[in-house]
């Protein structure tokens, strides 16, 4: 199967090609905001009376459009939509206002074959030849190319669709990772993965930096410098957890561990591992749980990391155990994924009915437990037809 995979690389671009590349950006970021102030107006003052903003009417806009490709422009509107499309699916907030320097990024299209590379060194349209940190690590077809400036420095992006081997059967081993502030993830194994403490550790010297910034003079060029040097620090604290991420609140511990990420970093590689991620429920009391008889504790004060039940007398340490927990779920069949062919081809049987997933498919009505009924029923609409459900009548009760 094909994935799309991407690789960000450093660039050692000279100085006309860095002005290039600002006056791209500024572009985007002129088009993002135009965009969005002509639909508000558009909405809120003329009722839908005025058309929709199209590309015409931006190429009439300052000439600095004129001067970089087409795409780029076409790129900026078309990630304003997708943000918009989110918003009205409720998966995240409105659209705002793009401030210079805040995720700067113009989008290039490789359609052409015009984004070329050879070892550390990549063409790009209207910028030539930069040379690169390292070189692509990836085989395949590049789709595009997005360079985004973060502190003084400049990145490329290149998405590229390389093909995957397709697992040849489906893995059944399971295991339960608790994510927490002290351990950035437990294991039901009972390994531990300890965070990178990027931040702690930088604490002191970014909040020196933070102090020069704030007592330069607004408008002096040493308060630019002073801005670029706090800038490239905030830069390195953001890499060295993202490097941890991609090797293997309390809200300061949050930050550094970085949960967000480290829950998409697993939906990625499990994806192109051919595993399968289930995630709990965030109010589960995994961490209050017994593992021997399932009392759940009421009340576990956030300090308290080992308990003893009360009625097994077992003692738990809270991280392991909400690992334990979260395993044990998936192999009783709590957490299984939904098969074509039955309900009982994943394994064993469910302990309650009620946890029991059903198959997609109309085959899972047939059972060799049990034997199926057909039982006559009324339609709402119409009494004269006739139609005929099934159900599994099991041969065994189920068991606690």
């Amino acid at each position: 199967m094909s994935v799309v995979l991407a690789h960000n690389i450093e660039l050692c671009s000279i100085q006309a090609q860095e002005v290039f590349l600002r006056e791209a950006v500024g572009v985007v970021r002129f088009v993002d905001n135009w965009v969005l102030k002509e639909w508000l107006t558009r909405d809120e003052a003329y009722k839908h009376v005025l058309p929709n903003p199209h590309e015409a009417a931006l190429r009439r806009q300052p000439n600095a459009i004129k001067c970089i490709p087409k795409r780029v422009p076409q790129y900026a509107i078309t990630n304003l939509d997708k943000a918009c499309n989110r918003f009205f699916r409720k998966e995240s907030g409105y659209s705002t206002f793009k401030k210079k320097g805040r995720h700067d990024s113009a989008r290039f299209d490789n359609g052409l074959g015009i984004v070329r590379y050879a070892g550390k060194r990549i063409n790009l349209p209207f910028v030539g030849g930069v040379k690169m940190r390292e070189a692509l690590r990836l085989i395949g077809k590049t789709r595009s190319a997005t360079c985004a400036s973060v502190a003084d420095r400049w990145y490329v992006s290149l998405p590229v669709e390389v093909e995957v081997l397709k697992p040849i059967r489906e893995s059944q081993a399971a295991v339960g990772i608790d994510l927490g502030v002290t351990t950035a993830a437990t294991l039901s194994t009972g390994e531990r993965l300890e965070g990178p403490q990027a931040l702690p550790k930088h604490l002191k010297r970014l909040r020196r930096l933070s102090h020069h910034y704030r007592c330069k003079a607004i408008g002096s060029n040493n308060r630019r410098k002073s801005a670029r040097c706090l800038a490239r620090f905030h830069a390195r604290i953001a890499t060295i957890w993202r490097d941890w991420l991609h090797d293997r609140q309390l809200a300061r511990a949050l930050v550094d561990i970085r949960m967000d990420k480290f829950k998409r970093q697993l939906r990625d590689q499990t994806a192109l591992s051919g595993a399968m991620l289930v995630e709990a429920n965030p109010w589960f009391p995994s961490s209050k749980m017994c593992l021997g008889c399932g009392t759940v504790v009421k009340n576990l004060p956030r300090s308290v990391w080992e308990w003893t039940g009360d009625r097994c007398g077992t003692h738990h340490d809270c991280d392991v155990n909400a690992a334990k927990i979260l395993s044990a779920r998936y192999s009783r069949g709590e957490l299984r994924r939904r098969h074509a062919c039955g309900d009982r081809s994943c394994g064993g049987i469910a302990p309650y009915r009620s946890l029991r997933i059903s198959s997609v498919k109309k085959e899972s009505n047939v059972s060799s437990l049990g034997m199926v009924r057909a039982t006559e029923g009324r339609n709402d609409r119409s009494r004269r037809r006739l139609r005929t459900s099934y159900r599994i009548a099991p041969a065994e009760p189920f068991g606690v």
